[in-house]
């Protein structure tokens, strides 16, 4: 009897040893990445770990009760810009779903891009938007102006409270031109916030909106065209941009999922380009989401 007592004690400890190891070694697994957040009421900057999980390749758009979609026609050109009817920056998605940055630097420049709501208070845009070395790096204050289209301007403005960028852009690597930061009041509930998914094949139609500055300051605009190249970071697309339209979300128009960010010319390419959403983009985009 003793003989057997003191062999289950043994199998009990093995198993439990076991046991405790195999969750420590499953746990230890997770895969993570970083990125750098800056909370703007504090000035304090800090690296925050985005666990990877399968449920971020795809996520979709928010409608609010009461409002309606508008999908893209089936026309692509070499220039198909228009300008968004007021009526529909303020009833329906995607249109609602975008918004006006003023993003202050710490030298006092001001810089006007594009954003686009992704989560209740979750907005995407490029990281050359947030952060420019140049410019004494991180923006000091960044303002949000959900569905603006002018002509009166800025109005009902949300300033961003934390905000989160690539470890790697940070470091240099453009590849990885992308920000998302939040703001202190569940707007997209009432706005509408846009899905994404992580494929997407050349020749595929897509749509991009945003505040271009070659137009009258503070009007909303869009454009269609088609993704023309992958790399393996980014897609280069026929839309047709050009300053303070950094960051427009680069969606196509049948489901209102945004594929890309768009970031500016490729100089050597010769083409606009736009940021992929794929890896840890992804993942961030449903961590903010989700948090």
């Amino acid at each position: 009897m003793k003989k057997k007592v003191i062999f289950l004690l043994i199998m009990t400890i093995l198993f439990n040893t076991f046991c405790i190891s195999g969750v420590a070694s499953e746990n230890s697994e997770e895969e993570v990445f970083m990125v750098e957040k800056k909370d703007f009421s504090t000035g304090e900057i800090s690296t925050v770990e985005i666990p990877v999980v399968d449920e971020a390749d795809e996520a979709e758009a928010f409608i609010p009760d009461g409002e309606s979609i508008i999908e893209g026609r089936n026309i692509i050109g070499t220039d198909e810009r228009s300008r968004v009817a007021t009526e529909l920056s303020n009833s329906m998605m995607p249109f609602r779903g975008v918004g006006l940055l003023e993003v202050t630097w710490n030298n006092g420049a001001v810089s006007w891009g594009t954003g686009w709501l992704f989560g209740p208070n979750d907005i995407a845009t490029a990281g050359h938007m947030v952060y420019n070395s140049e410019r004494g790096g991180y923006a000091s204050r960044i303002v949000f102006y959900p569905a603006l289209n002018g002509p009166k301007g800025p109005a009902n403005g949300y300033i961003a409270t934390n905000v989160y960028a690539s470890v790697d852009y940070l470091l240099g690597d453009e590849q990885n031109d992308y920000a998302v930061f939040e703001v202190g009041s569940n707007i997209g509930n009432n706005f509408g916030y846009f899905g994404w998914a992580t494929s997407i094949s050349p020749g595929a139609r897509i749509q991009s909106i945003g505040y271009p500055g070659d137009k009258p300051q503070f009007e909303m605009w869009h454009c269609y065209g088609v993704c023309q190249r992958l790399l393996q970071h980014s897609f280069l697309h026929t839309l047709d941009t050009v300053k303070s339209q950094s960051g427009s979300p680069v969606y196509t128009p049948t489901d209102t999922k945004v594929r890309g960010i768009h970031i500016g010319f490729n100089n050597e390419l010769i083409n606009n380009e736009a940021t992929l959403i794929q890896g840890e983009l992804a993942n961030l985009l449903y961590n903010r989401r989700n948090h």
